[in-house]
């Protein structure tokens, strides 16, 4: 048999392409909440802003910095100078003089300032605040960003858990429906019964349509929020509901409060006023600085005739200047940075406050969560044994097929209840830490 050689070379291209294909369409990443933080923190368009901000903050306490140092000026000036003309008061009798035509000017002036008033002081004190509020942002950014993609990641670890759920009760149930046939042809069961179970199969496939439906659109989420090929198909790990759980009571939650950004921002901000007050009451004192100079100028010019010689001359001395207007100027402006301040600080206060009602209600929400889990806990014992109970019972003909529908039921919302809890556990963990700005 002839086979074209280049009809293979197409085909085996062809395979390789559609490997290829199928490869780029869906790349599944099994990821762990950590690692979802990490790449949250390294990929997230958002907290790329904001170390954008720390930077150009970090610039600004440099370019702070640069006026301690002297201020240096140089000039340099070479001109064409004309013949001078003289003339009498009323412009008669004028003449003109020749002079050297080449005039250049050079100098070199030092100026350092030896005292503001503080005010350059203060001015990279304010700047070194400015950073460590763009710092304290990045930080809540990055606890909201966490936040968030935990919240998708756990949804995701409640529908990978749900859909298995599932599969494992359409299991069930087939297995239940192969017996119930088996006792159909042996005349112990009724067609209906198969029926009912049939419908409840196709329920089942349903409610899993829609779980593979919402656990793609999470996905879908979570990958835009990381910032990942849109082809990606994250796996979680379902285990996670095995976390350890918070040993630490209310109170030690409530002492975290102050470490958190938001409050460590305002507290910034509350700084923020009082130096920005300080640098505006450096108007009421003297500006003292350190000058010196050099000049090399030519030619001679206040000499008639004019002398072709360069002359130069320096100086260093001390300056002192005082705007007397501030006096009368600045008080308003001071006035109005020391209301500003006050309203920082009862801010600042107030804000404290609310971190504390909002931790208190994390963790009350936490601590309802573990117990519901329990309960839930209880719960799904209780349903699987009353499943065990009423199979028996219906494989012996002592129940009816309503009572095995209603106890495979029970135990599947049992047990689906169950995974909730145990996400809103890890959840509510999280709202936690995020509130302290420990996430």
């Amino acid at each position: 048999m002839y086979i074209n050689c280049k009809y293979l070379k197409f085909s085996a291209l062809l395979i390789v392409a559609t490997v290829s294909i199928s490869n780029a369409i869906a790349q599944t990443k099994r990821l762990s909440m950590d690692e979802v933080f990490q790449l949250a923190d390294e990929q997230s368009l958002s907290l790329a802003a904001s170390r954008s901000e720390i930077v150009e903050a970090e610039e600004g306490v440099s370019s702070a910095k640069s006026n301690r140092t002297p201020d240096i000026d140089f000039n340099l000036q070479l001109s064409y100078l004309g013949d001078v003309r003289i003339m009498d008061r009323d412009f008669s009798n004028g003449f003109n003089t020749s002079t050297p035509h080449f005039g250049n000017t050079f100098s070199v002036a030092v100026t350092q300032v030896l005292f503001a008033g503080g005010a350059i002081k203060k001015s990279i004190e304010l700047s070194e605040l400015k950073t460590t509020i763009a710092k304290l942002r990045y930080e809540g950014n990055r606890q909201a960003v966490r936040l968030l993609v935990a919240g998708y990641y756990l949804d995701l670890c409640q529908l990978r858990n749900q859909i298995l759920i599932l599969q494992k009760n359409k299991e069930q149930t087939q297995k239940l429906v192969d017996d119930i046939e088996a006792n159909y042809e042996a005349g112990t069961a009724l067609k209906s019964d198969i029926t009912r179970y049939e419908m409840q199969l196709q329920d089942l496939d349903l409610r899993l349509t829609q779980a593979h439906n919402a656990f793609d659109i999470t996905n879908s989420n979570l990958v835009a929020a990381l910032d990942l090929p849109h082809s990606t198909v994250i796996e979680p790990d379902t285990n996670i509901v095995n976390l350890q759980e918070s040993v630490a009571n209310e109170s030690e939650w409530l002492q975290k409060v102050d470490v958190s950004p938001a409050v460590r921002i305002s507290e910034s901000i509350v700084d923020i006023n009082t130096k920005s007050e300080e640098i505006a009451k450096a108007a009421y004192r003297p500006t003292i600085v350190l000058r010196a100079e050099d000049n090399l100028n030519g030619p001679i010019t206040f000499e008639i005739p004019t002398i072709d010689k360069n002359v130069n001359y320096w100086y260093v001395g001390v300056g002192v200047s005082y705007n007397l207007g501030a006096i009368y100027k600045q008080k308003h402006a001071v006035s109005k940075l020391r209301t500003a301040t006050a309203t920082a600080r009862t801010q600042y206060e107030a804000l404290q406050n609310d971190m504390r009602a909002k931790v208190h209600a994390a963790y009350v929400k936490y601590q309802e969560a573990l117990s519901i889990r329990r309960t839930r806990e209880k719960s799904l014992q209780l349903a699987h044994e009353n499943y065990d109970v009423i199979q028996y019972r219906y494989l012996n003909g002592m129940a009816l097929v309503t009572d095995m529908l209603d106890a495979s039921n029970q135990q599947l919302s049992a047990e689906l209840m169950l995974i909730n809890s145990q996400m809103s556990i890890v959840y509510s963990h999280c709202l936690l830490l995020a509130a302290v700005g420990l996430l």
